[in-house]
């Protein structure tokens, strides 16, 4: 199979999923209306439209996707702590729909989020010890030791040898670095990908 076809499954069996556990949720689990917000169902509403764009956009062959290879490269320590500010970025960039320019936007999104203290803290940890360098078109490079990055030719001139379709862990200066590049376009898939 190809990477379209699962990637279609799968955003496929998810939509699904949340389809019908909505319609059990509903058909079962009657609450009173004082117990469900009009909000928290426009939410679920707002997210099942977002899941069907997905799909949509993976059926067409329009979804912009980034290989991940985060195996290790020696540095277990720090490719733990760029692991983990991925993470809190994945997420800002879920809710928000963007790239920060810089951590620090990060470090006040998360502060005035509703996330559980014990999360908020360690987001707040994360962007405190670790910096993303915006490199343009969706592509960033993360750190977590202090690399002050070298001027943007030289930058620019380093990255074209990186994996330019692969997220990965690079030894940059000494210093351990995440980059991840600009997503690639898929190739639009003919007909239904379950039908193949």
């Amino acid at each position: 199979m190809r990477k379209t076809e699962i990637a279609a499954i799968v955003s496929t069996t998810v939509l699904m999923t949340c389809i019908a556990a909505r319609w059990s949720f509903e058909k079962y689990y009657r609450l009173p209306q004082e117990l469900v917000s009009k909000q928290s169902l426009a939410d679920i509403d707002a997210f099942g439209d977002y899941l069907q764009s997905v799909a949509s956009k993976t059926r067409n062959g329009t979804m912009s996707p980034r290989k991940v290879n985060l195996s290790t490269i020696g540095f277990p320590e720090e490719e733990g702590e760029l692991r983990s500010f991925r993470h809190w970025l994945q997420v800002y960039v879920v809710t928000r729909g963007e790239i920060p320019k810089q951590s620090s936007q990060m470090a006040t999104f998360f502060a005035a989020s509703q996330l559980p203290s014990n999360q908020r803290s360690a987001a707040r940890r994360s962007t405190e010890q670790c910096n993303i360098l915006h490199l343009g078109n969706d592509s960033y490079a993360l750190s977590c030791d202090n690399w002050n990055p070298p001027d943007p030719s030289s930058l620019a001139r380093i990255t074209q040898t990186f994996d330019p379709e692969t997220e990965r862990f690079y030894i940059l200066d000494g210093h351990v670095i995440l980059f991840a590049p600009p997503p690639t376009r898929l190739p639009k898939s003919s007909g239904s990908p379950l039908a193949q």
